[in-house]
């Protein structure tokens, strides 16, 4: 029997590698670790359901593939895995997430934690494809430092240097362009050439040791850590809103919160403003990437003419409508955003959208837009989804923004905006 390749990682120590270190040095150094490729976005969610007990993240990918998103990151360490980062990326997300329990190690990390160095360039570089061993097209900023250090010091020239070098961009630091730069410094090209070519890069070190610690640490769980908490409801002042009081079925006072209890009580009740609120959310946030969508004065107006349909509908006065759904007049565009947005959207043939893909005419504009979403965010769906339209869309959906990283969102905030914006929020639930 074959066990499946997710199980297989249960119980060990994860391992993201690439140029930093050589496959086979690495297994020897660690020989019970899984190793895989550079971690790029998706790959610590796809592990959660059988996760390893510690990971340690060396190498990611920058540009090439989207990169790991911190709160992925910060749901591993809410699931319980311990996660380490050392040498390049790695290093990188645990300056950013040692608050929460992730472990940085090594001299990289130490001089991006003491501020001796700072930028993702500072580690990025180009390289080949893992079935060349991940061959280096150019030269890690950080690794130029150490051995620049190493040769001239505190020479007024090597800085110099150090300055140019940064301003290239990490593709055009190739060995050939930085020793013509050296030696039209002043300095010593061709020794420097030969450390470049010859001295163990820093990154390699700190991979190395990196491996060594975990595989001489024994079973996991000692630095294993509560401090990261999800966010649940969402850092923002949302009770006040949620617990505002409106007339319930019965006349007496309720709050919106029960009345969004009551309605999910009903089979199907929410499904749509579930669906609806989430798909909101994408919306505005492609709209916020691409500098698109409706202005304050258009939400307003869409706002207004909404409130004033729906009362009238119902024989109410707008004033008696905003009331009964616990809604204060200077919140009403804030409430009708995303509707605005989709009918801004839905308003909008193809061809006037900034989409950087092209879709035919059976796709309708706001699918457009949820796919444009994804791929300007780098958000791939697993499997054969990403080969169909309407697959991808509701992959999203379902997902919801919080998997994206939108911690400032909230379910029941946006289910009550929802509902309120298309005026269901009594319509099934008895009053």
């Amino acid at each position: 029997m074959t066990v499946p390749q997710h199980q297989m990682l249960s119980g060990r120590d994860l391992v993201f590698l690439g140029p930093s270190l050589s496959l086979p040095e690495a297994v020897v150094l660690h020989p019970e670790a899984v190793i895989r490729p550079p971690i790029k976005f998706g790959d610590l969610y796809a592990v959660l359901a059988c996760p390893p007990a510690r990971v340690l993240i060396i190498d990611g990918f920058f540009h090439a593939q989207t990169p790991i998103w911190q709160r992925e990151i910060l749901s591993a360490l809410h699931a319980g895995i311990e996660l380490f980062g050392a040498s390049s990326m790695g290093a990188l997300r645990a300056l950013e997430l040692a608050p929460y329990g992730m472990v940085g190690l090594g001299e990289v990390f130490r001089l991006f934690d003491s501020g001796e160095i700072e930028g993702d360039d500072e580690v990025a570089l180009s390289h080949g494809p893992a079935e060349i061993g991940y061959v280096e097209l150019s030269v890690p900023l950080v690794d130029l430092r150490w051995v620049l250090g190493e040769i001239f010091g505190n020479e007024p020239h090597a800085r110099d240097l150090i300055a140019q070098v940064k301003s290239w961009g990490h593709v055009n630091r190739t060995v050939e362009r930085i020793v013509a730069a050296a030696d039209r410094l002043g300095l010593n090209g061709a020794e420097l050439r030969q450390s470049l070519a010859g001295r163990t890069r820093l990154k390699t070190l700190d991979a190395r040791a990196a491996l060594t610690l975990l595989a001489d640490s024994g079973p996991a769980g000692v630095n294993k850590t509560d401090l990261w908490m999800i966010p649940d409801p969402a850092p923002l002042d949302v009770e006040p809103r949620l617990s505002r009081l409106v007339n319930g079925a019965d006349g007496r006072p309720l709050s919106l919160r029960a009345q969004l209890q009551a309605r999910a009580e009903q089979p199907g009740a929410l499904s749509d403003a579930w669906r609806l609120s989430r798909r909101h959310w994408f919306l505005q946030d492609w709209c916020a990437l691409t500098g698109q969508g409706p202005n304050e004065a258009e939400v307003s107006r869409f706002a207004g003419q909404a409130v004033s349909e729906y009362a009238k509908a119902g024989g109410q006065t707008q004033e008696s409508w905003l009331a009964l759904h616990g809604l204060r007049p200077e919140e009403m565009p804030s409430v009708f955003q995303g509707s605005a947005t989709s009918d801004w959207i839905a308003r909008r043939p193809l061809s006037n959208l900034n989409l950087i893909s092209q879709f035919g005419p059976e796709v309708p504009p706001e699918m457009a837009v949820l796919l444009d979403w994804a791929a300007r965010s780098g958000a791939v769906p697993p499997g054969d989804t990403a080969n169909e339209v309407h697959a991808t869309a509701v992959w999203l959906v379902q997902q919801g923004p919080l998997f994206f990283g939108a911690v400032e969102w909230h379910e029941d905030v946006a289910l009550l905006d929802t509902s309120i914006a298309e005026n269901q929020l009594f319509a099934r639930a008895g009053s």
